[in-house]
């Protein structure tokens, strides 16, 4: 699949990730999901078992948790203006409670199995991300919300791997097709703005992130 089909095309849950391309973790959860497929195709059929695979995007929403976890990281970032600007990049997003309702509804329901299903409320620019958590807490916090230029990150590529393997998705729109996953397992997916706001606010009450509001 080249440049100009991916800018024009919806993603839907028949579609792959290019391994070729990939850093070692996504990577990691493509092969495994293979080796699952492979694995239930391999067995005798009285051994066979029901499988489904819930693919989510990049999962925003409040975290419970204290300790490091890569979304997190992303947002402490926006929130504390550690980044030299926003990548022109559009990232697959989906809430942490709808990840979590799927893969329950996934167990509970009769009609869905040995399917696939694709995890995106929408594909949002990181500079909407960026707006999004500055509309609630641009008054203490920083946020990172202007766009990176392209030359910078193109110079980046040649000494940093994570814009190396981001600078091909420049400028790339997507759209990804959920309509399997409202219809079969009953998602009615959280606002994206609504899912940064909850996440800001639980990375500041958890300690993830200094509190800066007034008291």
């Amino acid at each position: 699949m080249d440049r100009e089909d991916k800018k024009n095309r919806n993603f839907g849950p028949d579609d792959w990730s290019e391994t070729k391309i990939q850093k070692p973790y996504p990577k990691s959860k493509t092969l495994a999901e293979k080796a699952a497929w492979d694995f239930v195709a391999a067995l005798p059929d009285e051994e066979k078992f029901d499988l489904v695979i819930i693919n989510p995007g990049l999962i925003f929403g409040p975290n419970l948790n204290k300790c490091n976890f890569s979304s997190g990281d992303v947002m402490k970032k926006i929130l504390l203006n550690q980044l030299p600007g926003m990548p022109k990049v559009q990232m697959p997003i989906v809430d942490v409670r709808d990840v979590a309702m799927a893969h329950l509804n996934a167990i509970k329901f009769e009609n869905i199995k040995n399917k696939r299903y694709m995890l995106v409320s929408d594909c949002v620019w990181f500079k909407e991300i960026g707006l999004m958590a500055h509309e609630k807490y641009g008054k203490e916090y920083k946020v990172c919300k202007k766009e990176l230029p392209k030359a910078v990150m193109w110079f980046a590529t040649f000494f940093n791997a994570e814009a190396k393997a981001t600078f091909p998705m420049w400028g790339m729109s997507m759209k990804c097709d959920n309509s399997a996953t409202r219809t079969d397992l009953a998602i009615d997916f959280i606002d994206c703005k609504k899912s940064v706001h909850d996440m800001c606010e639980a990375l500041i009450e958890t300690g993830y992130v200094e509190d800066k509001r007034k008291k």
